[in-house]
């Protein structure tokens, strides 16, 4: 069984910056172009969906009070939640002018994360 996907929106709105990918930050553009094959989207997004998976550690995982939400944090401290993660990949993608679709998670009460404690 295969899904359509559907879009309602022009497919631009995908490469849209928000306040948590926020692609044209210059640490996420200096990484998307380092990460980046020319002419090749999907080695790109391969060696992008990599960076993020292998060199940003996972909060929890790390045990890592900080808790990042913007892409451009992420990439600065090393370390985001599974959402922060995503929005860094989509960030690195939207850069190389990748579209990506990315689901928001709902984040109350992300100010009192507790890590175990």
């Amino acid at each position: 069984m295969h899904m359509k996907l559907r879009i309602n929106q022009p497919l631009e709105r995908y490469l849209e910056e928000s306040e948590y990918i926020d692609w044209r930050e210059p640490g996420i553009l200096t990484k998307a172009k380092e990460l980046a094959v020319p002419g090749d989207s999907l080695a790109s997004g391969e060696r992008a969906y990599h960076f993020v998976r292998d060199q940003i550690r996972h909060s929890w995982d790390a045990q890592d009070r900080r808790v990042t939400a913007k892409a451009s944090e992420a990439l600065r401290e090393g370390v985001g939640i599974c959402w922060t993660k995503a929005n860094l990949l989509a960030a690195h993608t939207d850069a190389m002018e990748m579209y990506l679709y990315h689901l928001p998670e709902n984040l109350e009460g992300l100010d009192q994360v507790n890590m175990g404690d």
